[in-house]
């Protein structure tokens, strides 16, 4: 096909074919940001609904963990002084902000192997932010008194 569109007077040269990428298995990252999504949902249900004042400097200490727990002390590959899982400016794109640049980076300099494991890092990272959520759910929710 390339070559019946070819234009004699200009010179071209077909396109290199790259192989099928490898399957990357996004489950985890799915599945845990359908956590984080129920968590946020629970929390702001029982903010909502909550009949007493929540001890606010208890919660305001626990959901102040939230940001860090979508960091990693190693970093971004390529650039440990980058922190954040879910955002950060691109490695190529200057200030462009570029979201779960781990992954998304690796996919792009196919590199599979660091996809998955970026994939399982931001997994993890959005899971434990999950359970951040359901910690802090548990603190507007009134527990009955211990006799």
């Amino acid at each position: 096909m390339f070559q019946a569109l070819v234009d004699p007077k200009k010179k071209m040269v077909p396109p290199i074919k790259e192989p099928i990428p490898p399957y990357l298995n996004f489950a985890p990252l799915d599945n845990a940001a359908d956590e984080l999504t129920r968590g946020a949902e629970a929390y702001e249900k029982a903010l909502q609904s909550s009949a007493t004042q929540p001890n606010t400097t208890v919660l305001n200490l626990t959901l102040m963990k939230a940001e860090h727990m979508l960091t990693s002390k190693t970093g971004l590959p390529g650039r440990p002084w980058f922190e954040n899982l879910i955002y950060a400016p691109g490695f190529y794109t200057g200030y462009d902000a570029k979201t779960l640049p781990g992954v998304r980076e690796a996919i792009e300099q196919k590199r599979w192997t660091q996809a998955d494991e970026q994939i399982a890092l931001v997994a993890k990272a959005l899971q434990a932010e999950a359970d951040l959520l359901d910690e802090a759910t548990k603190q507007l929710i009134p527990q009955p008194a211990v006799k």
